[in-house]
């Protein structure tokens, strides 16, 4: 618990830190009166994407974990930037106050402790979850849709106003926005102890039986003439059932490539979850 308290108040410290969260130019009434629409934007998304964070980590929750984990290093490079290498960066002592503060948010929220809160906090009665470590297989891709939304970021925040910053500004977000979601499964497998034992909970294995089994019972419905329907479900009546949304289960089935597996699209569903 020290660790997410720690993490919450040199959070709010870079809120506060001047300098820290902003370019000097575009804040406060120069940032309403710019005419620069593309480096107002990032301005904005990027107190957003603060914003973010510091909801994620007063509501702890797997989703919020992976927000934190995901948008924290971006506004910690930005805010060591400033620090370190812009030209108009603050007084010497905000400098150091805003990297401390951007370098203990990095090292704390990546600490195990961290995550195990997040995740438990999600818990049910007595059970206990213990975070996975992610396959490299995986990371390595959100590595590099992470690596491209911050130079986006970093282009709409600190080159020359252009209709490129503004493109530069929504392409980060959008691709931010897509990074957290795929991201957001690794914060989702984890050991369960039980008082009956030990569970294993990955989306990751199941998404891999789940394609092994659709090919197999395809096969065998094609050879009787027959067709295999999947459903997503929503999840308020089926927690954690593992098919939620249409868009995932078309993938699955262009994935799986047998003609005779189709989607069920049922509206009760799609209109609670989409």
């Amino acid at each position: 618990m020290q660790s997410v308290w720690l993490a919450r108040v040199t959070w709010l410290a870079l809120a506060v830190v001047p300098g820290a969260l902003s370019l000097p130019e575009y804040s406060g009434e120069a940032l309403r009166a710019s005419d620069d629409v593309g480096r107002a934007s990032a301005v904005v998304l990027l107190w957003l994407a603060w914003a973010v964070v510091a909801f994620g980590m007063i509501v702890l929750h797997p989703l919020s974990l992976a927000a934190v984990r995901w948008l924290s290093p971006m506004i910690a490079v930005h805010v060591w930037w400033m620090a370190l290498v812009a030209d108009d960066a603050p007084e010497v002592w905000a400098r150091l106050a805003a990297v401390g503060c951007a370098l203990v948010v990095v090292v704390v929220m990546l600490r195990a402790d961290f995550g195990a809160r997040h995740v438990q906090a999600a818990a049910y009665g007595h059970e206990r979850r213990h975070l996975l470590r992610p396959p490299v297989a995986v990371m390595l891709p959100s590595a590099l849709v992470w690596l491209v939304a911050w130079a986006l970021g970093a282009v709409a925040l600190h080159v020359e106003p252009s209709i490129a910053t503004a493109i530069a500004a929504l392409a980060s977000a959008l691709l931010a926005a897509f990074g957290w979601r795929r991201v957001s499964v690794l914060a989702q497998r984890w050991l369960v102890f039980v008082p009956a034992g030990i569970a294993v909970h990955d989306p990751l294995m199941l998404r891999d039986t789940f394609m092994v089994n659709l090919r197999w019972a395809a096969r065998r419905a094609a050879e009787q003439g027959c067709e295999v329907l999947i459903e997503p479900i929503n999840t308020r009546d089926i927690a954690h059932y593992f098919l939620n949304r249409q868009a995932d289960a078309h993938t699955v089935v262009q994935t799986v490539g047998a003609p005779n597996l189709k989607v069920q699209f049922d509206l009760y569903h799609c209109q609670i979850v989409e």
